[in-house]
């Protein structure tokens, strides 16, 4: 019996740089068809002349000099370029890469090639020259963290075909070797740029320059790059953390997608793009967005024009947003919790049609929505006591399921239900709340207030929707 194993993961493409004013290196997450990956009519940038490489580096020659610290985008066709597998997987998502003409030295990357070393890769050639001023060549402008001490690093030099086991030759790559034994997990080295107080003091050793001597290596974070160690991975918790974040941000969550595992959003709520930027699709298609502030008891005031008479009911939560969402009969279904005030503790909607794109029109008017929150059940509040309030977020990022009002929906026996957690508090919340706060019991680090609920959400006729109306408990 023999076993054929197939690769199924589409390439893509990691990283795009520089190198000089009318050249480019675009790196893929694997190997690729060095035939499809060298025809220049598979790459979209004003104009491709010539492309060398092979393996997953390629060199674009481009038609003319990019102007210095200008912004670009080099576009890859998907159908085009293809992996080596048995069954050649075409390019996926990302297919493009950003990058600054003329950009100023920095690291692109790292990868380990045995327990002792680690190849590290700079967007252009760096200095060479053992121990000199500016060097890439020198041990002490490198310092290498992460969830295990890899002790003294013992030397660097540029790969020349002897070094870190006899790695390809490379003008821009720099073998650093350690005398400390590497685990399986996450590492970080950082190369000097003549900075103090980012993690590595170097100011006294020189920035690394590149070859022509005319600019330092950019700072943090592009004087860094995080790898995985060759050693044996942790399998237990005792044998300390996969990886750890050099950087101090905080990931709200970690989510597997097509063989891929995407971080964030970040604890400062960061990210690449401005929001509302480059919003539109490459394909010319543009995409389509509701106002949540329009919709009653899910909603919040916004700082437009309205204000707080968004919506009659307004959500007097500090952080407005949405718990879980699911697709059941072909509508969509979104929860969320609020301020501890009835009529301002957050809601449940669903979408009245299969493409809810069309825009609210003002407050109280989504005609593609409609919220079902069966606010006038005895269970939902604890009538007439009302004491029982949708759990309010208190910050969004570092969330387990329980920290959400509603933490998911599921489908089971043709029925939709959700769950909830509820806060038991012996008072109302008299307005908005104007800062992030706490509820003793609830959000302050402790749950003896905190009460959980099954909704079961009945179907009504035409049986392509379903009101929640049911508690089931507690």
């Amino acid at each position: 019996m023999s076993v054929i194993f197939l690769d199924t993961v589409a390439p893509m493409v990691t990283n795009v740089v520089a190198l000089t004013p009318a050249t480019v290196r675009i790196t893929y997450s694997e190997n690729i068809n060095e035939i499809q990956a060298k025809t220049a009519a598979n790459y979209k940038l004003v104009l491709t002349s010539v492309v060398s490489g092979s393996g997953s580096v390629f060199v674009l020659t481009l038609g003319s000099s990019k102007t210095s610290n200008v912004p670009y985008t080099i576009l890859v066709n998907k159908s085009g370029v293809q992996d080596l597998s048995t069954s050649p997987n075409n390019l996926g998502c990302a297919n493009d890469g950003d990058f600054l003409g003329q950009e100023q030295i920095k690291i692109v990357s790292a990868s380990c090639t045995n327990s002792n070393s680690v190849i590290l890769n700079f967007s252009k050639a760096p200095k060479s020259g053992n121990n000199i001023s500016g060097s890439t060549e020198c041990a002490s402008r490198y310092k290498i963290v992460g969830a295990s001490d890899l002790g003294t690093i013992n030397s660097a030099k540029m790969l020349d075909g002897i070094v870190c086991n006899g790695a390809t030759a490379d003008s821009a790559k720099v073998c650093v070797v350690h005398n400390l034994v590497q685990t399986g997990t996450q590492y970080t080295i950082i190369a000097a740029d003549s900075v103090d107080g980012d993690g590595f003091d170097n100011a006294s050793w020189g920035s690394i320059r590149n070859s022509l001597d005319t600019e330092n290596l950019q700072s943090s974070p592009r004087d860094r790059a995080s790898f995985l160690g060759c050693g044996t991975s942790p399998v237990n918790f005792a044998d300390g953390p996969i990886s750890i974040d050099p950087n101090s941000s905080t990931f709200g969550y970690l989510m597997d997608f097509n063989s891929k595992i995407y971080p964030g959003p970040n604890n400062s709520g960061t990210g690449f793009c401005t929001p509302g930027s480059n919003c539109d699709a490459f394909d010319g298609t543009k995409g389509k967005r509701i106002r949540i502030d329009f919709l009653p008891y899910f909603g919040g005031p916004s700082t437009g024009l309205l204000g707080i008479n968004n919506n009659a009911h307004p959500n007097w939560g500090y952080y407005i947003g949405v718990d879980s969402m699911f697709v059941f009969k072909n509508r969509i279904y979104a929860a969320n919790g609020g301020l501890h005030a009835v009529g301002h503790n957050g809601s449940i909607i669903r979408s009245t049609t299969a493409d809810p794109t069309v825009a609210c029109t003002g407050p109280d008017s989504c005609s593609n929505w409609v919220e079902i929150g069966p606010r006038t059940n005895t269970k939902w509040h604890n009538s007439p006591t009302n004491n029982w309030f949708s759990l309010e977020l208190n910050q969004f990022y570092n969330l387990i399921p329980g920290d959400k009002a509603f933490a998911q929906f599921a489908e089971f026996n043709n029925n939709l239900y959700v769950t909830r957690t509820v806060c038991v508090q012996s008072s109302q919340a008299i307005g908005i709340r104007t800062s992030a706060g706490t509820v003793a019991g609830c959000t302050d680090g402790t749950t003896t207030n905190r009460r959980a609920q099954l909704w079961k959400c009945v179907l009504q006729f035409p049986e392509t929707q379903a009101n929640a109306t049911r508690p089931i408990g507690p």
